[in-house]
């Protein structure tokens, strides 16, 4: 079972999560990251997600094996980079014509640690 984290809860963020929770043997969301907690908290527990606001905070945490992000465009680079300056890996992209279902992040995650990278979600 993969343990991964989600960086981002809006629409797209909360699909990626009921698509995988409870559904799958091979991926399991544990944390997620998000700019404000308030609008995230109900959502976080009602599937058992750790929250957090802060990106370091998943990023250097050891358990986590994968990140998925479904952020903005506007946020992407910044995160990307930031990623990859905290975790030393640089993201394994997914284009949006892949992400037509949960089994298509399921599988991205999965390239993820093969890769030993963080995933993004072009989304």
């Amino acid at each position: 079972m993969i343990d991964a984290a989600i960086a981002g809860l809006g629409r797209w963020g909360r699909n990626l999560v009921n698509a995988v929770h409870g559904g799958s043997d091979r991926l399991h969301f544990s944390r997620c990251v998000v700019r404000r907690a308030g609008a995230a908290r109900e959502f976080a527990a009602e599937h058992g997600l750790q929250l957090s606001t802060d990106l370091n905070d998943v990023l250097t945490d050891k358990s986590v094996q994968a990140v998925v992000f479904a952020t903005p465009h506007s946020l992407r680079l910044e995160l990307e980079a930031f990623a990859e300056a905290v975790a030393g890996r640089a993201p394994y992209p997914i284009p949006p014509r892949q992400m037509i279902d949960g089994t298509a992040a399921l599988e991205a995650a999965v390239k993820s640690i093969e890769l030993e990278t963080p995933v993004v979600l072009e989304a």
